[in-house]
């Protein structure tokens, strides 16, 4: 622990203690920038069993609370990363353009070829490419663009991806959870076609609370398949592919460990 700075030692010998009373401690810690450490504290606790990856480097850096709490956990992050491979095969290239803490980037760079991260906030995405250079992860690239119409190619440059992968944020201006894709950001919808005409196949994580049937209608007849992902007896994602070249009834996918259950929508409408 000796080799550790002051800082880390001082987030692993606190990590238990309560944030707020560290704050109102915060002068006796001289050499410490406690506001930052007491967000560390925060964020590594919100991961220690979500993200135990991150958890495991007392390094990472952290921005701010809240895409600690809005990252995908460990394990759905790795079943998204299979399913790009069970769509793709081997030695594919994925853009994740909504990169956020890089839990997702970090999955798919395990089974990619390559992968491409944007994020828009530049100091989030500062720091994920600290963090995932800290992990070892070197098949990324990165990039801190807004995500809007008229700006992919700024964003792909010469990157050609086999799939774009897309987590909207979720919540208003106003910071109440939105779930329809139009409230979303960025909005899907008015970014569809510009999506499809550079890569055939698109991932979108959207809310579990998310309206299956008003989702699928606003994108059309090429999402082939909506794929529910529970842990614990919890609906965690809802998972939407988009194929291009398909044209037909999307088949909906129930996911939990242990099996698949699968079915199209006229199906359950019949029960």
């Amino acid at each position: 622990m000796s080799e550790l700075s002051s800082f880390t030692r001082f987030i692993l010998e606190h990590e238990k203690d309560d944030i707020y009373a560290l704050q109102l401690a915060a002068g006796k810690y001289k050499d410490i920038d406690v506001k930052k450490a007491c967000l560390t504290i925060e964020c590594r606790c919100k991961l220690k069993n979500k993200v135990p990856s991150f958890y495991a480097f007392p390094g990472i850096r952290y921005v701010a609370s809240l895409p600690a709490e809005q990252c995908s956990g460990e394990k759905t992050a790795s079943f998204k990363a299979k399913v790009a491979a069970e769509i793709l095969g081997d030695h594919f290239r994925i853009a994740d353009l909504t990169g956020g803490m890089g839990v997702d980037a970090m999955a798919f760079a395990a089974l990619a070829k390559e992968v491409l991260y944007n994020e828009m906030n530049a100091e989030l995405a500062e720091a994920t490419a600290h963090n995932l250079g800290l992990l070892g992860i070197a098949n990324l690239r990165f990039s801190s663009q807004e995500l809007k119409p008229g700006n992919l190619d700024a964003i792909l440059g010469d990157f050609k991806p086999d799939l774009i992968f897309l987590d909207p944020a979720r919540r208003s201006d106003s910071g109440s959870k939105v779930f329809r894709l139009e409230d979303c950001s960025p909005n899907i919808l008015l970014l569809k076609d510009e999506l499809l005409a550079r890569c055939r196949h698109l991932l979108l994580k959207l809310s579990p609370m998310a309206d299956i049937s008003a989702v699928c209608k606003a994108l059309g007849s090429h999402v082939k398949r909506v794929i529910l992902v529970a842990s614990e007896d919890e609906c965690k994602e809802m998972l939407v592919e988009v194929d291009r070249e398909y044209d037909g009834p999307y088949r909906i996918v129930a996911h939990e460990e242990g099996g698949d259950f699968s079915f199209l929508p006229e199906e359950e409408k019949a029960q």
